[in-house]
C-alpha cells in the first residue's frame, strides 16, 4: 500500500467516525431553547430519581407537560398556566389510569381499567369518592356515596333486569326497586328488616 493509498484510507476512516459522532450524543441532560434563549424543552435522566423524563415549558417558563418513567411506570402529566398538574395518565401492572385534578391538585375524577373492568370515580373537594360507574363481568353499575363515605344508593343492570337499592346513613338497605320478567317490584325495609324480619312490599 502506497503512502497515497494510506492517506485516502485514513480520510475514509475519519469521515466515517465524524458521521458516527454526528448521529449520536451521550449526555444526561439536553436543553432546547427558543430564539430568545428561553428553555422550552428539557430531556434529562436525573430529575425523577434517575429515570428519563421529557419536560415541556411555555413562554413564561411554567412546566406544562411532562413525560417520565417512575419505577418503570410511564406517566404523562399536563399542567395549567400556573404550573399546577391538572391531568395525569399512568400505566402500571394493573392497567392504565387517567386522573383529572382541580386547581388544588386534588383528584376529582379518575378513569381506570383493570382485570375487573373499567371504572370511573368522581370525588368531592375533600378527595372523598362520591360516585362511581363500573362495568364488571358485563354488568354495569352506579354507586353513590355520602360525605361520610357511606354508600347511599346503587344501580345495576343484571341479566334479569335493573336493580335500584337505597341505604340509610348507617349503610342499612331501606328500599329496593327491581324490574325483571315478573314485572316491577318495590320493597321497603324498616330498620330491623336487616336482622331477618320480612320486608314490606308494594307494587
Amino acid at each position: 500500500m502506497t503512502t497515497e493509498e494510506r492517506l485516502k484510507k485514513l480520510e475514509r476512516e475519519l469521515a466515517a467516525l465524524r458521521g458516527i459522532l454526528a448521529e449520536s450524543l451521550t449526555t444526561r441532560r439536553v436543553c432546547l431553547v427558543d430564539k430568545r434563549g428561553k428553555t422550552r424543552a428539557l430531556l434529562s435522566a436525573g430529575v425523577f430519581g434517575g429515570q428519563p423524563a421529557l419536560t415541556l415549558l411555555d413562554e413564561a417558563g411554567q412546566i406544562r407537560a411532562t413525560l417520565n418513567l417512575q419505577g418503570g411506570r410511564p406517566s404523562v402529566i399536563l399542567s395549567d398556566e400556573k404550573g399546577r398538574p391538572r391531568t395525569a395518565l399512568r400505566v402500571d401492572a394493573d392497567g392504565p389510569t387517567l386522573g383529572l385534578l382541580d386547581d388544588k391538585a386534588q383528584i376529582r375524577a379518575a378513569l381506570r381499567t383493570d382485570a375487573g373492568g373499567p371504572v370511573l370515580a368522581m370525588s368531592d373537594q375533600k378527595g372523598q369518592i362520591r360516585a362511581a360507574l363500573r362495568v364488571s363481568k358485563a354488568v354495569p353499575s352506579v354507586v353513590l356515596v355520602d360525605e361520610n363515605g357511606k354508600v347511599r344508593a346503587t344501580l345495576r343492570v343484571n341479566a334479569d333486569g335493573p336493580v335500584l337499592a337505597m341505604f340509610d346513613e348507617r349503610g342499612k338497605r331501606r328500599a329496593m326497586l327491581i324490574a325483571d320478567a315478573d314485572g316491577p317490584r318495590l320493597s321497603l325495609f324498616d330498620v330491623e328488616d336487616e336482622r331477618g324480619r320480612k320486608p314490606k312490599k308494594g307494587r
